[in-house]
């Protein structure tokens, strides 16, 4: 879906979600450990944030 017609309909980016937490595992070598997403449309900012399981001691 592409980014108007997401701000249209009201959806976030959520809707791939597995597509950037694959990405975000590849690029840091982390598991992401959870994904929160949110949007204050009054105010139009959103943010998504991505939690990572800690890196290996050692």
């Amino acid at each position: 879906m592409s980014t108007s017609a997401c701000a249209t309909c009201g959806c976030s980016f959520s809707t791939r979600e597995s597509d950037f937490r694959e990405l975000v595992e590849r690029i840091t070598g982390r598991r992401v450990r959870a994904f929160v997403s949110g949007r204050d449309a009054a105010q139009d900012v959103s943010c998504e944030v991505f939690y990572l399981e800690p890196r290996n001691a050692g």
